[in-house]
């Protein structure tokens, strides 16, 4: 009977099961909403390769720089390499992020974002954040406390000084 009930769950969870079950459900109801979602793949961290660096010494702080910047580049054309040469085959914007180790895809699709979460080379997703500042508002707030803004201009006194010509501009006696 028991081993009965677990089986009949187990049904019940691999037939409720999403079929993209490795993909952020945030993401899978934007695929769902939208068709098509503009998102970044995530590859393996550099960061393992970064740590290595850490105690390394340098010459100066460009020498460092340098070595950071070559060695995360050499590190995500490595970790990239198979990823864009699939993406390559597929019809879509791609764009590829040295410093994360990320790929950002414009458009992409569920069949795509499935095949990609299948592959063991793919970490995770992240959808795009398209959230734009709403600039009236905040233009309404800064105008709101402009005098709390100022008060330290208020505080040294510069209204005398302006008063008398004196605004920062080059005067010739």
């Amino acid at each position: 009977m028991l081993r009965a009930g677990i089986a009949v769950v187990c049904l019940v969870v691999l037939a409720t099961a999403s079929p993209l079950s490795n993909v952020p459900v945030a993401l899978e109801q934007s695929l769902r909403s939208k068709g098509s979602v503009d998102v970044f793949v995530k590859l393996e961290s550099p960061i393992p390769m970064l740590n290595q660096l850490k105690d390394a010494k340098f010459v100066s702080r460009a020498e460092r720089k340098t070595v950071v910047s070559n060695n995360l580049k050499a590190f995500s054309a490595q970790s990239q390499k198979s990823i864009l040469e699939f993406l390559a085959t597929q019809d879509i914007t791609v764009k590829s992020f040295w410093i994360a180790n990320e790929v950002y895809l414009k458009n992409a699709g569920a069949d795509l974002i499935q095949k990609l979460a299948e592959r063991s080379d793919v970490q995770g997703f992240r959808e795009e954040n398209k959230n734009k500042l709403p600039l009236e508002t905040v233009s309404k707030q800064v105008l709101a406390k402009q005098d709390e803004l100022t008060w330290g201009l208020q505080r040294l006194g510069v209204q005398a000084l302006w008063d008398q010509g004196i605004n920062g501009k080059l005067q010739h006696f």
